[in-house]
């Protein structure tokens, strides 16, 4: 089974398309397309020479929404028309009669150059805990290269891993959105187990037949069909089982990904080995089992995968080597910059750099106050750390420190010491650097980014 690529721009003639950015050039010059037209060219792009049915485009460019031919007929037209090419002796579209399109001529590119404009969505500026928008979504070339190598091969989860609010959630769905790209078939469910409420929690299985439910929901399944299926055993992980092989895997007619976002919800659970311990089992299936050959797992986890799972034998989480989520560099900081409408120099990346690092949900906070402020970093800093845009964050951070005994008074010791004089239980060191507070390097133990001096008061 082939997956995605995650190389993601392409050349055809005198055009150069970057799917991942929703860019057309044109001898240089960039282009504006429809949003629909942009998908649909990407999507072309991305299977060149292979034909594309009526039904397959249909599905993947209006997956929840009913239309009729006409609709993807006239989507051909204008496509071709921005393209300037002639249905009777095509350059690029080609129709195959009576079944579908073949797109050809393409070429992979590489980067393609900068922006030189700062757009805006319809001139609207994304919140920074908005939901997932692509025009948003800052690339994760290693990362994404790293999934795609993992999703081309039955038995290997993905495994994202990373502190709170550091993109695992936009990635998964970026991934989804690819997988769905680039195969029309793919079915794709995300789960997210914040959505489980607590009487769910109360026992494995009212928490497992919630998952049912949130996976049959994305395939169309019935509440009343997975009811039925759970009065078979009273076993809930042999009824989830048979749910998966029976009517999750036989909804799709291509890959079914499954991701689950804060899988690490369940910590401190009685059952979270079990649950866990079903995963691995599903990865292993598909590994060695036809019937479950095309089921792939996503998991994004904000805690070290080693402290999930007591058993490392029923871990989803060491099949494959987890990806961790890195801070975002100088050119991503620019990228996203530019996003906002601000054209930042070196000074003042290094400028955001000294109070929150390459953290980008900080990085977003403060170029969504920048740009409110007409493009001021200094007013939207007001004294870099000391700023009270990052009041909820370092509460939310303190809060989390609170939960765990012990963790408050680790945090504040590695705060006021040397870097090369901390001595802290390894264990609570440990957490403090899977929340993304603190680091551990050649220089020793220290706060992982400057705004955090706050979070102890200093």
């Amino acid at each position: 089974m082939t997956f995605f690529g995650m190389a993601d721009r392409y050349k055809f003639g005198a055009f150069e398309l970057d799917a991942g950015e929703e860019r057309l050039l044109r001898d240089g010059k960039e282009i504006e397309l429809q949003p629909k037209l942009r998908e649909a060219l990407a999507l072309f792009c991305r299977r060149s020479g292979q034909l594309l049915t009526r039904e397959d485009l249909m599905e993947a460019l209006w997956p929840d929404v009913v239309v009729n031919e006409e609709a993807l007929t006239q989507l051909v037209k204008k496509l071709r028309r921005a393209l300037d090419d002639d249905a009777k002796e095509p350059r690029y579209l080609q129709t195959v009669l009576k079944r579908g399109y073949r797109f050809v001529n393409v070429e992979p590119l590489g980067d393609l150059p900068p922006r030189e404009s700062s757009p805006e969505v319809d001139g609207f500026c994304q919140p920074p805990r908005a939901a997932y928008h692509p025009h948003w979504y800052v690339r994760r070339d290693v990362e994404e290269r790293r999934a795609g190598e993992y999703l081309a091969a039955a038995g290997m989860p993905v495994v994202l891993v990373g502190p709170e609010r550091f993109g695992k959630t936009w990635t998964l769905r970026n991934l989804m959105r690819a997988v769905r790209s680039s195969i029309p078939e793919a079915r794709m469910v995300l789960v997210s187990l914040d959505l489980v409420d607590r009487e769910a929690m109360s026992s494995l299985d009212a928490f497992l037949r919630a998952v049912a439910i949130q996976i049959g929901d994305g395939l169309g399944i019935e509440p009343e069909d997975i009811a039925t299926a759970w009065k078979r055993s009273p076993n809930p992980k042999a009824n989830l089982n048979f749910l998966c092989e029976r009517q999750f895997l036989t909804a799709a007619t291509g890959p079914l990904v499954i991701a689950i976002d804060r899988a690490d919800a369940i910590l401190g659970r009685p059952f979270q080995d079990e649950f866990f311990g079903l995963l691995r089992a599903w990865a292993e299936n598909g590994a060695e089992d036809e019937r479950w050959a095309r089921l792939r797992l996503m998991l994004a986890v904000s805690t070290t995968p080693a402290l999930l799972v007591a058993n490392p034998s029923q871990s989803p989480f060491n099949l494959t080597e987890p990806i961790r989520m890195s801070d975002l560099d100088d050119a991503q900081i620019t990228w996203l910059a530019t996003r906002h409408g601000l054209d930042w120099s070196p000074r003042e990346i290094a400028r955001l750099r000294s109070v929150v690092g390459g953290h980008p949900y900080l990085a977003r906070l403060v170029m969504y106050a920048t740009r409110a402020l007409g493009g001021s970093l200094d007013r939207a800093l007001e004294g870099d750390a000391s700023s009270p845009l990052f009041d909820d964050y370092l509460e939310h951070c303190r809060e989390r420190l609170a939960r765990q005994p012990g963790l408050t008074e680790a945090f504040s010791r590695i705060a006021g010491a040397a870097a090369d004089a901390v001595s802290t239980e390894p264990a609570l060191l440990h957490r403090l650097i899977s929340a993304g507070l603190v680091v551990r390097d050649e220089r020793g133990v220290r706060l992982r980014y400057p705004i955090h001096a706050r979070i102890a008061g200093r």
